[in-house]
């Protein structure tokens, strides 16, 4: 999104000049959570029920919106008939429409990676645990009578920018990855459990990361930090709110 001096962001539902007519919120608390974290829930639900806020910002974007739904994969599977997304699942009530946003907003090889992880059984044995800060944070928003906001930038764009980003002997790494994760044998309930023990651990997956796919970092993580940082002061959807809550991973 494009910044404009005073006013709010081109590109996140403004244009030229309702840009220029932006009035940002008046307040603005970020909850920095863990996707798999019981606790960070608990804090979600706690800071927006004390703060009764306009709006509630979430690191999801509309491919990725049925997290916030899905308490389990059965859920995830059953919700996809009701206008909701999986994990990265491309099912839903219309697949052509689906597909075709996909491969309009990021290409051929990002369609290609979301349909590859879409089918990885190391994420399908995961999805009810991933999310617990999402759905809190649509629960307790519903229930204050705030808006949900989707705030993070499209998945499809940050995949191809990801891959544009590695050099080939990353691209191979990346590959390997995801051979690990399609064709792994683990047992649901292992993964379970280590994704559980993810919680705290936040910072070292992300060094490991690092370490492994520098490239990834700022397309994965940064980029997507500013992205968000505008959706939640300078976009048409908290245009003249009072106060808004950002649920950050």
């Amino acid at each position: 999104a494009e910044p404009w001096p005073g006013g709010g962001a081109r590109g996140a539902g403004h244009n030229k000049t309702s840009s220029k007519k932006h009035r940002e919120p008046a307040e603005i608390y970020v909850i920095g959570t863990s996707h798999v974290s019981k606790q960070s829930a608990a804090d979600v639900k706690r800071v927006i029920e004390a703060v009764q806020p306009d709006n509630v910002v979430v690191e999801l974007c509309r491919s990725r919106a049925g997290i916030m739904y899905a308490s389990s994969p059965e859920d995830a599977e059953q919700q996809q008939g009701k206008e909701q997304a999986g994990m990265l699942s491309l099912n839903g009530p219309n697949f052509v429409q689906a597909a075709a946003r996909s491969l309009s907003l990021g290409g051929g090889t990002a369609f290609l990676l979301r349909a590859l992880l879409a089918q990885s059984p190391q994420l399908s044995a995961v999805t009810g645990q991933v999310g617990v800060d999402f759905r809190a944070a649509r629960a307790a928003g519903e229930a204050c009578g705030a808006q949900i906001v989707l705030g993070d930038r499209p998945v499809e764009i940050t995949l191809e920018r990801c891959w544009r980003a590695m050099d080939g002997e990353e691209k191979w790494r990346a590959a390997k990855l995801l051979g690990n994760t399609m064709f792994s044998k683990g047992n649901s309930t292992e993964l379970q459990i280590q994704v559980g023990e993810m919680a705290g651990k936040v910072d070292a997956y992300e060094a490991q990361l690092a370490e492994l796919l520098p490239s990834v970092v700022d397309p994965l993580i940064r980029e997507r930090d500013v992205f968000l940082s505008l959706t939640m002061k300078s976009s048409m959807a908290v245009n003249g709110c009072q106060r808004v809550v950002g649920v950050v991973g």
